[in-house]
C-alpha cells in the first residue's frame, strides 16, 4: 500500500515507511506566487512520479479523499491502469450555505445570469467539477454518511450503482484510567460538584458556539448551575459577545493537544454539539467514546450519529426562527442536568453504540468488503 500527500510540507519529493505503510509525500508548489501555480500541472506530474513507484500493470485501486482533484483523477486515468474510488467528505456548498439544502437545491435550479451573487457561482462550479469527476473519472464514490448519501445522488447526478454509504469510524482510545471524575478535577481544580458541559471544534458560526451560550445563558436565567469547556480556535471576537453574563461559567481553553482535550471528556457530564450542518462529525465520536450523552440539532451528520433519547437528546433546529432553535437547546441541556442519572444511562448506550458502528474494527471490515469487490 501507497500513502500519497499532495501540497505537503515537504521541500521535495520524499518517501518514508510508517506503519509498514510507504508513504510519499510531494511538496507544495509554493516557490512561485500563487497566481502562477498551475495545479492542472502540477496533478498531472504527480501521477507520472507515482509510475515509478507502483507496479503500472497490476489491478491497482487510486481513493482520493477530496473533491477538488479533478485533474488529479483525469491524470490517474490517462496514465495508471485500476480503478479510482472517491471519498466525498463534505460539500464546501452547502457548508457556505449552513446547510440549507432548500437554497443549494435554489440555486442549481436557478437560471444562470450575470448578476449572479457569488456564492452561486461557486455553488455551480463545485457541482460542476465534482460531476465531471464522478461521471468520467471515477468508478465509485463513498459518501460517509446516509444523509450525504442520498443529497449526493441528486446533487451531482450520481448513479445509484456508484455510490456506497461507509460510515467514517475513529479508534478507541478511552483511557480507563481516566474513570475517577473527582480525583481529576481536584487535579484541575474543579469544584466536585459542579455540572461540566464540554463543547469542542471551532468558534465558527455554523459550528452553533452562539447558540449554545444563548441557551446557557437562559439556563444560567433559571438558576441552573453548570461550567463549560469550550475547547477550540476560530472567530473569538465573534463568540465573546454573547458569553456576557457567562464570566464565570465559560472557559475557553483554545486548542487543545489529544490528550488533553480527552482529559476533559473524561471529567464531563454531557457533550453538546451544536453544529447548524456537520457532514458526519468526529467530535460527537469521541463524546460518546467517553460515555458522555450528547446534545446537539436534528440536522445533518448529528442526526444520524445520536440517537434521540437513547444515547443523546435532538433539539430542533429551524434556520428562520433562531430563537426557537436556542430555546429547544436549552431545554435539552437542562434536562439532562437535572436528571443525572438517564443523563448516565445515556452516555453508557453511547459508547456501546460507538463501539458497534462507528469503531475502526467494524471500519476495516467494510473498507476491506469494499475494496474486494471493486
Amino acid at each position: 500500500m501507497h500513502l500519497v500527500h499532495i501540497n505537503a510540507d515537504v521541500s521535495e519529493v520524499t518517501i518514508q515507511i510508517k506503519d509498514d505503510v510507504e508513504e510519499i509525500l510531494f511538496p507544495n508548489p509554493i516557490t512561485v506566487p500563487k497566481t502562477q501555480i498551475i495545479y492542472e500541472k502540477y496533478q498531472i506530474n504527480v501521477v507520472r512520479i507515482l509510475r515509478s513507484h507502483i507496479d503500472i500493470n497490476a489491478e491497482n485501486i487510486f481513493h482520493l479523499n477530496f473533491i477538488n482533484n479533478l485533474s488529479l483523477a483525469k491524470a490517474i486515468k490517462r496514465y495508471l491502469n485500476g480503478k479510482t474510488v472517491l471519498t466525498i467528505r463534505f460539500s464546501q456548498s452547502l457548508f457556505n450555505l449552513k446547510g440549507d439544502i432548500n437554497k443549494l437545491h435554489e440555486i442549481i435550479q436557478s437560471p444562470v445570469s450575470e448578476n449572479d451573487q457569488p456564492i452561486y457561482t461557486s455553488v455551480r462550479n463545485e457541482i460542476k467539477t465534482v460531476s465531471e469527476m464522478v461521471d468520467l473519472y471515477v468508478d465509485k464514490v463513498i459518501s460517509i454518511a446516509q444523509h450525504s448519501f442520498l443529497q449526493n445522488n441528486i446533487i451531482y447526478r450520481i448513479d445509484k450503482s456508484k455510490n456506497v454509504m461507509i460510515h467514517n469510524s475513529l479508534c478507541d482510545e478511552m483511557d480507563i484510567g481516566m474513570n475517577n471524575k473527582t480525583k481529576l478535577k481536584k487535579e484541575l481544580g474543579i469544584n466536585c460538584s459542579e455540572k461540566i458541559i464540554i463543547y469542542a471544534g471551532r468558534l465558527d458560526e455554523i459550528k452553533g458556539v452562539q447558540c449554545l451560550l444563548q441557551a446557557l445563558s437562559i439556563l444560567k436565567s433559571k438558576g441552573v448551575g453548570f461550567h463549560l469547556f469550550i475547547a477550540g480556535k476560530g472567530h473569538f471576537e465573534a463568540t465573546i459577545d454573547f458569553v456576557q453574563s457567562l464570566y464565570t461559567n465559560v472557559t475557553f481553553t483554545g486548542f487543545l493537544e489529544k490528550d488533553r482535550l480527552y482529559q476533559l471528556y473524561s471529567i464531563s457530564d454531557i457533550g453538546v454539539f451544536p453544529s447548524l450542518y456537520e457532514e458526519f462529525g468526529y467530535v460527537i465520536l469521541e463524546m460518546m467514546m467517553h460515555r458522555l450523552p450528547v446534545v446537539g440539532y436534528r440536522t445533518s451528520g448529528t442526526a444520524e450519529i445520536v440517537k434521540d433519547r437513547f444515547t443523546g437528546l435532538l433539539a430542533e433546529l429551524s434556520l428562520s426562527d433562531p430563537e426557537l432553535s436556542i430555546r429547544s437547546l436549552a431545554e435539552k441541556i437542562e434536562y439532562l442536568l437535572l436528571n443525572p442519572e438517564e443523563s448516565r444511562k445515556m452516555g453508557i448506550a453511547g459508547r456501546r453504540r460507538f463501539l458497534k458502528y462507528f469503531s475502526t474494527k467494524t471500519f476495516k471490515k467494510k473498507m476491506c468488503e469494499f475494496y474486494s469487490s471493486l
